[in-house]
């Protein structure tokens, strides 16, 4: 297959700037050849793989605008330890066999060192079993004593047996709770989960902007990321969006899963 002038450019810019290439892929297509670093490939589309086998599935739905689009591609590239903090990522769309340059070039945030960590991954990722299923729900990962200091329990249960958020076989369990106490999980920093359900009560008020149209679960799970150290995750029921905060600042959106 040639070449199109955009995909020549995308490998300039790739071998003159030492980037990352990210591609997202729609529609099944052999990938054409390509020179510098490989590149990174992801699809919202299972037909795909059986052309481009190495390509990674993305179970999200396709955004309209290439700016969401570029954020949720650098967020899966480095939360998927594809390219580390620090590296800058290209984009290219490939859609109906017409690649289209994004003209976009981005560095990938140093915060997503703490995203990587292994609790507050694993916790985004029974997030997003949530959002698939429809399931609001609250995080707090780390600092859990001051976190349970400023909380009173929903559901009267502290877990023992060191249950780590990310074993898939307790998941139906805390999903059945999460869908009925509108209650915060407190996680502690290496992963266990300490309280399934409580009601947090920040001292700290925060702001509306980057939380315009939310309720009062991720406004208190903001404020609690200022009183406390941990990184807070919010899953919405209405649009199933994950939002990740961190010192009363939201980080990052994860769109919502391709259903």
């Amino acid at each position: 297959m040639k070449t199109t002038p955009t995909a020549e450019m995308a490998a300039r810019y790739v071998r003159e700037l030492e980037c990352d290439w990210v591609v997202f892929l729609e529609t099944p297509q052999p990938f054409p050849p390509r020179e510098g670093r490989d590149p990174i490939i992801f699809t919202n589309n299972r037909e795909v793989i059986k052309v481009v086998p190495h390509a990674i599935f993305l179970n999200i739905t396709t955004p309209e605008d290439d700016d969401e689009l570029s954020d949720c591609l650098v967020w899966e590239a480095s939360f998927r330890g594809l390219v580390p903090p620090g590296r800058t990522i290209i984009f290219s769309r490939f859609n109906g066999g017409v690649e289209d340059l994004l003209g976009k070039i981005k560095k990938v945030p140093e915060w997503m060192l703490v995203i990587r960590e292994k609790a507050v991954a694993g916790t985004i990722g029974f997030a997003q079993h949530l959002s698939e299923k429809g399931v609001g729900a609250a995080f707090l990962v780390g600092d859990s004593r001051r976190v349970l200091k400023l909380s009173e329990d929903i559901y009267p249960l502290r877990l023992k047996g060191r249950i780590k958020i990310w074993e898939r076989k307790y998941w139906e369990f805390f999903t059945r709770l999460a869908g009925t106490f509108d209650g915060a999980f407190v996680i502690e920093s290496n992963g266990e989960v300490v309280a399934p359900c409580v009601r947090v009560k920040p001292r700290a008020e925060v702001g509306l902007e980057g939380l315009e149209g939310l309720g009062t679960r991720h406004r208190a799970v903001c404020a609690m990321t200022v009183d406390t150290k941990a990184v807070g995750v919010a899953v919405s029921e209405e649009d199933r969006r994950i939002r990740i905060f961190r010192e009363g600042k939201k980080l990052y959106t994860i769109g919502p899963p391709k259903i």
